[in-house]
């Protein structure tokens, strides 16, 4: 079953890494997850932070940056389920942040901003 959890930055949980590593409980691939997020976003991440039942599920583990997270504390305080759907979206140095380091995220969230839906 393919279900997209959808965090509020337009990240698919169910493809993150993360989660794959709390769905498999994979030793290796918890390794590379933390040595490839921590080249891509410039940041020094342990290996067991990485079991996360995902962004937008409250109940279950999480890795150690969602409550640090920027982008969904801002969410859930405006409340938005996505961030794209924020009036600021565009104007937002959150997001906007964010999205320097995950450019691939951009279309999906420029979709759902537009009204239209994020092409599969």
């Amino acid at each position: 079953m393919n279900q997209k959890l959808g965090a509020c930055c337009g990240l698919d949980c169910a493809e993150c890494p993360a989660h794959q590593v709390y769905l498999k409980d994979d030793p290796a691939l918890r390794q590379k997850t933390a040595a490839d997020w921590s080249k891509k976003f410039h940041a020094n991440f342990d290996p067991e932070q990485f079991f996360c039942a995902g962004c937008t599920v409250k109940e279950g583990p999480h890795t150690g940056y969602c409550e640090l997270c920027p982008v969904q504390k801002c969410a859930l305080a405006k409340p938005v389920a996505n961030c794209g759907l924020c009036p600021e979206y565009r104007s937002c140095s959150t997001i906007g942040d964010f999205l320097a380091m995950a450019k691939e995220l951009k279309p999906m969230l420029d979709a759902i901003a537009a009204g239209a839906a994020p092409a599969s």
